[in-house]
């Protein structure tokens, strides 16, 4: 059985997501889901088109932004809107 890639593996994170009461209002950063993916072994090499998935999602309306704000745990540390399911 093979794996699945990214996007599905995202698609099914957001819907395991919104099937929780407990987590189905919390927000949450982006890098969960690609550090998820990570260690599932279904992220690209190359992380830098995660970027471009996220918005597809989002604009199919799995995924919008929340007002919370995340620290990002990669790069520099700087503050970044996260997500919530939709």
């Amino acid at each position: 059985m093979s794996k699945p890639d990214m996007e599905t593996f995202t698609r099914s994170w957001l819907a395991a997501r919104r099937r929780s009461k407990a987590l189905r209002f919390k927000p949450f950063c982006a890098e969960e889901i690609t550090k998820a993916a990570i260690d599932a072994g279904v992220a690209p090499a190359d992380l830098r088109h995660v970027g471009g998935m996220y918005s597809r999602l989002a604009a199919e309306g799995l995924m919008r932004r929340s007002r919370k704000a995340f620290r990002r745990a990669w790069g520099n540390g700087t503050l970044t809107l996260g997500w919530e399911v939709a």
